[in-house]
């Protein structure tokens, strides 16, 4: 079997998150405040940590897999996408960060990119009905 290390860290991630889920509901010190202030709100933490169980509920394998596709090359040059495609980016985000945004948001011929000041990774939870509201009347 070849090692895959995605599989390693899911592993001990979903171990971790089994053991002591209310751990996910500590932000780490590094993470900005408002996404901090995001996590604290009525029912996001429950929400993400519903997530997390569902993501592993048949163990780590699915994650993982998706992990090692996202890491390797997709197969086709982002530069010769056709498709319109759409970035919200929070300028405060430390887990995608938003100079990896501007790298996609560069290379896609047709993106519509928004970088939002002051948003962190969790802004959906946030900007979620403009973001709808973005795809609803695009064309």
């Amino acid at each position: 079997m070849v090692w895959d290390p995605w599989r390693l860290i899911f592993r001990l991630y979903f171990r971790e998150f089994e053991e002591h889920p209310e751990r996910l509901a500590r932000m780490d010190p590094g993470e900005p405040e408002v996404d901090r202030r995001i996590f604290e709100s009525p029912g996001v933490r429950e929400i993400l940590v519903e997530t997390f169980r569902e993501a592993f509920r048949q163990g780590t394998l699915g994650t993982a897999r998706e992990g090692w596709l996202l890491a390797r090359p997709w197969g086709f040059a982002l530069e010769e996408d056709e498709v319109r495609s759409f970035l919200w980016q929070g300028e405060e985000d430390v887990i995608v960060t938003p100079a990896m945004g501007r790298f996609m948001a560069a290379r896609l011929p047709n993106c519509v990119a928004r970088f939002l000041p002051g948003e962190g990774h969790l802004l959906l939870f946030t900007r979620w009905r403009e973001i709808l509201e973005d795809l609803a009347t695009s064309r």
